[in-house]
C-alpha cells in the first residue's frame, strides 16, 4: 500500500468517526427537543383544560399522553395509569361501577395522595432529559397540590419553563450546526493537505 492510500484511509476513518459522533449527538438533541416541546405544550394544554373543565390533572394526563409524539407521552401515560388504578380501587370500595363522580374523586385522591409525587418522580426519571430539567419536572410534581388556581399557575409556569428550554436548545442547535459546518470545511482542507 502506498503512503497516499494509507493517508486517505486514515482520513476517511477519522471523518467517518467524527460523522458518527455528530449523528449520535444530533439524534439525542432531536429527542430532547421533542420531549421539551411536548412537555411545554402539554403543560399549557393541561392548565387550559383544568381552567375550563375543572377536572383534576390526573384525569387529563391520558389525553395529554395521546397528543405527545415523544417519550413525554409515556410520562403522562404513567400518571394516567396511576389515576386509573386509583379509580378501580375507589369503584371497588364503593361496590359500584366506575362513574364520572368516582373518577373525579379518585383523581382528586391521587392528587392529594402522598404517592402522587413518587409516581410523578418515577415517571420523570425515565425521561431522556438533562439533570436540571429532570429536577425541575420532579419539583413540579411535588408542587401540584392544593386548589385548582394554584395548580393552573404551576402548570402555566412549567409550560413557560419548558418552552424556554426548547427555545434555548433550538438556538444552541443552530450554533452547533455552524460549528460543525466549519469543522467539515477544516476537515476537507486537512484531507487535501494530507493527500499532497
Amino acid at each position: 500500500m502506498s503512503k497516499k492510500m494509507l493517508k486517505l484511509m486514515g482520513a476517511a476513518l477519522i471523518l467517518t468517526g467524527a460523522g458518527l459522533c455528530w449523528l449520535s449527538a444530533y439524534r439525542e438533541r432531536v429527542k430532547q427537543r421533542e420531549i421539551l416541546y411536548d412537555l411545554a405544550s402539554c403543560f399549557y394544554r393541561l392548565s387550559d383544560e383544568i381552567r375550563i373543565t375543572r377536572k383534576p390533572i390526573a384525569l387529563l394526563c391520558g389525553r395529554a399522553a395521546a397528543d405527545c409524539v415523544s417519550d413525554a407521552g409515556r410520562f403522562f401515560e404513567r400518571i394516567a395509569g396511576a389515576a386509573r388504578d386509583v379509580n378501580r380501587n375507589a369503584a371497588r370500595d364503593l361496590n359500584q361501577k366506575t362513574t364520572w363522580d368516582v373518577n373525579k374523586q379518585a383523581a382528586r385522591d391521587l392528587n392529594q395522595d402522598a404517592d402522587f409525587p413518587a409516581i410523578w418522580r418515577e415517571a420523570a426519571e425515565n425521561l431522556n432529559l438533562n439533570q436540571k430539567d429532570k429536577k425541575r419536572l420532579i419539583e413540579i410534581g411535588g408542587d401540584l397540590r392544593g386548589d385548582e388556581e394554584r395548580v393552573i399557575k404551576i402548570l402555566s409556569a412549567a409550560g413557560e419553563y419548558f418552552a424556554g428550554r426548547f427555545d434555548n436548545l433550538e438556538q444552541s442547535a443552530r450554533e452547533d450546526n455552524k460549528r460543525i459546518a466549519a469543522l467539515i470545511l477544516s476537515g476537507g482542507a486537512l484531507l487535501v493537505i494530507l493527500l499532497y
